[in-house]
């Protein structure tokens, strides 16, 4: 006597989650929670007068004419 096949596992059809259980952002007015979020991050670099390559002068060395900024050296006039 032949033992009978298990029923295979079913797969939803479907597997991306319902609209109605993901959180969404507001299109019809302001992010309050977003917004308060981001002001909890505090990046004191938003509030610091100067321009940025003042703040992270690490990040803002690069090579000269990179940048829009032109190098008279390089120009070849």
């Amino acid at each position: 006597m032949s033992k009978p096949k298990p029923t295979p596992a079913r797969h939803p059809t479907h597997e991306e989650p319902e609209i109605t259980q993901e959180e969404s952002v507001p299109t019809d007015g302001r992010d309050i929670e977003g917004e308060r979020l981001m002001k909890e991050v505090g990046n004191r670099k938003l509030h610091e007068k100067g321009e940025a390559e003042h703040k992270t002068p690490a990040k803002a060395r690069t090579q000269p004419g990179t940048h829009g900024e032109e190098n008279d050296d390089e120009q070849g006039s």
